[in-house]
């Protein structure tokens, strides 16, 4: 089973023969008396665990049937590089890099965070996972479907993340949101959007996520969080907003190609902008979050209402 390092073992070279006593291969010397020592254990960090498990992940993208031992072993890929990346962006007193490598980190990154939608997006199709492309009328969820008890669930959920059911059906179905009240597309997308976003919360807390016990309508699945670090999917697949910043609009759908990928990483993200804003403007924001998840399901990767209740569910799971 693939192991996961601590920020620590990054910080030095990666032991491969214990008669070694300074656990440097040749390659490392040489780039050592080249570049310095922070530059060597970059890119033997990247010869010894990143390159060899960005292969590795192309071969399980090529085979497209992964197995739970293989979403193991991906999961910790992932783990070690937000490690590995907190090293070399936060810690960088520790290690600073040369302009190249720092480059080369952020292509490297790219290169992974589309393989790992990639993978994702095969795990999604051949597991427990997929569900039948279905319209918003004929989820069981529906907000007209929910007796009073469900419904009053779903309320108090949102009250109990601060968000007024009333205030936010208003602004939903009036389309009354700071800064984009006075554009048709956004009152129309969020009309659209207002049923879906209801059948996923409540999806959510019919499966029990509010309380952790998770049951057979939970996304991810109970399975699935069973596995260590299964947090990762979402939180390194957030990253892709460093790709959107870099002015490539549009590329989100080259990492996030399944409805549970998006709606995790799309709600890792909300929770991160939301913690670091006022709080006038979290309602808003939430509600935007929240519809722009379901809109990127449907319109980015064409898919069904059903897989856009699926994001939701995730996406509150998150928060």
């Amino acid at each position: 089973m693939a192991s996961t390092r601590t920020a620590s073992d990054f910080l030095t070279y990666p032991v491969r023969d214990s008669s070694t006593s300074s656990g440097m291969s040749a390659q490392a010397q040489a780039d050592y008396l080249r570049d310095g020592k922070a530059a060597a254990v970059y890119n033997e960090w990247m010869r010894e665990l990143f390159k060899p498990g960005a292969s590795r992940l192309q071969e399980l993208v090529d085979a497209g049937h992964p197995s739970d031992e293989d979403v193991r072993e991906v999961l910790a890929l992932s783990a070690n590089w937000e490690t590995f990346r907190a090293v070399v962006l936060v810690l960088r007193g520790e290690l600073v890099l040369p302009d190249a490598q720092l480059r080369h980190f952020r292509e490297y990154e790219k290169a992974l965070l589309k393989l790992l939608g990639r993978f994702w997006a095969a795990w999604y199709r051949h597991s427990d996972e997929y569900i039948e492309a279905k319209g918003i009328e004929q989820s069981p969820f529906a907000w007209e479907r929910l007796n009073k008890a469900s419904q009053d669930k779903v309320k108090k959920w949102l009250a109990s993340k601060n968000i007024d059911y009333e205030r936010i059906r208003s602004k939903a179905l009036s389309g009354t949101m700071k800064g984009k009240g006075r554009h048709a597309e956004y009152r129309e997308m969020f009309k659209r959007e207002w049923p879906i976003f209801l059948a996923g919360v409540a999806r959510f807390v019919a499966s029990g996520g509010p309380n952790g016990r998770m049951n057979e309508l939970s996304v991810p699945t109970k399975a699935f969080r069973e596995f260590p670090e299964w947090k990762t999917r979402f939180t390194i697949m957030s990253l892709m907003r460093e790709i959107v910043k870099e002015g490539e609009e549009g590329k989100e759908a080259e990492c996030l190609r399944d409805p549970i990928t998006a709606g995790g990483a799309l709600g890792v993200e909300a929770v991160q902008d939301l913690a670091i804003m006022k709080s006038k403007d979290k309602l808003d924001n939430f509600i935007m979050a929240a519809f722009m998840t379901t809109s990127f399901v449907r319109d980015m990767l064409d898919m069904a209402d059903s897989a856009a209740e699926q994001a939701v569910c995730v996406f509150c799971a998150m928060m």
